[in-house]
């Protein structure tokens, strides 16, 4: 199976095309960009759509979770009625008080207290 790789993994182009990537792109958003905006060689997005699509069929929705054994894709479907819908309108958050005043003197015990607690722990 063919495969794309994406730079934003912490791979290096070079190791993912060793790994077999016919393509290598900066980040997923370099798929949904224009032809005429994308600076790679390889194939463009709908090639690339239908190795995702492959990929999304074959591989992950078809793997078991490893502590639950059951297939994401199946549990997904199953929550999806349970999920909230978004807010229509995001809340607005209170701003948070920068008014208190920190101490000047340091946080950090003296040396001294340090010493005297080795001092008894020996």
């Amino acid at each position: 199976m063919q495969t794309i790789g994406l730079l934003c993994g912490g791979f290096t182009e070079d190791s993912l095309r060793d790994g077999g990537c016919v393509a290598v792109y900066p980040g997923p958003g370099a798929l949904l960009a224009p032809a005429s905006m994308r600076r790679h060689s390889g194939p463009g997005r709908e090639t690339a759509n239908a190795h995702l699509g492959r990929w999304l069929s074959e591989v992950a929705n078809v793997r078991r979770h490893a502590t639950t054994g059951e297939r994401p894709a199946v549990l997904l479907d199953a929550e999806r009625a349970a999920l909230l819908p978004l807010p229509a309108q995001v809340p607005v958050l209170a701003a948070p008080d920068n008014r208190r005043v920190l101490p000047r003197e340091s946080l950090q015990h003296p040396l001294a207290v340090y010493d005297t607690l080795l001092e008894l722990a020996a």
